[in-house]
């Protein structure tokens, strides 16, 4: 007589799953997690093949073994595969950053696009006219200006040329999203010029998509200004 299939057969094969191809990335052998961990290579083994005794206290062991986080091994029925970002995002929150966010997930959503439309954000290539057309703009509406790549200069009393030569293109988007997250929580109607390279960054374009009522500005070839600025 055939054995009947245990509800959790699935749950245990799709965390051994995880398990495996957690490790496999972090290029860790069975015996290399086993002295990480303290855990058996043997009980190692069963729990990746679906059919270890599953105790939370001993994963939370492998998950720290490999360093990564224990809700991330655990097989979840959450379908959304932006989880994981919007999650580590809210770790690092301030207490204003999510209450906008509960306001934008709540009734209050209207009254937050409607915020928005007096928050403009300029993208587009260097030397389309931005920061030339940004301040006009702001000058005419009575708003704000602020350019962000001169931000980020005042904020680290270095030129973005200094900064991109003492830390790089990674090192300089991480300044770029610090600061714009500062704009962010800056009241008042604003138009902001941003760095031509800002939308090859999801979670800072991202950022900027859902602050501001952002406008494309498009030039031809012939038209574009030349920049003192470094590209960015």
């Amino acid at each position: 007589m055939a054995k009947a299939e245990d509800p959790e057969d699935p749950f245990l094969a799709e965390l051994g799953k995880r398990l495996r191809t957690m490790r496999a990335l972090r290029g860790m052998s069975r015996r290399v997690l086993s002295k990480a961990s303290g855990l058996s290579a043997r009980y190692i083994a069963q729990m990746e093949g679906g059919t270890g005794n599953v105790s939370i206290m001993l994963l939370r062991r492998l998950s720290n073994a490999m360093g990564v986080k224990l809700e991330d091994v655990i097989p979840s029925t959450d379908s959304t595969p932006d989880w994981p970002i919007i999650r580590d995002l809210l770790r690092g929150a301030s207490k204003e950053q999510i209450a906008h966010v509960k306001a934008m997930l709540t009734d209050q959503r209207g009254s937050s696009r409607a915020r928005n439309m007096q928050r403009v954000a300029l993208i587009g290539l260097r030397g389309a006219g931005k920061s030339t057309l940004g301040r006009i703009a702001a000058d005419r509406l009575g708003w704000s200006f602020v350019e962000l790549n001169r931000k980020i200069e005042q904020e680290n009393g270095l030129t973005i040329a200094e900064i991109l030569a003492l830390y790089g293109q990674q090192g300089y988007h991480r300044l770029e999203h610090a600061a714009l997250r500062r704009l962010v929580e800056v009241p008042g109607p604003m138009v902001l010029a941003t760095g031509g390279g800002i939308v090859a960054e999801p979670l800072t374009f991202d950022l900027v998509l859902s602050s501001f009522f952002t406008i494309w500005l498009k030039a031809k070839p012939e038209e574009h200004k030349p920049s003192s600025t470094p590209r960015a």
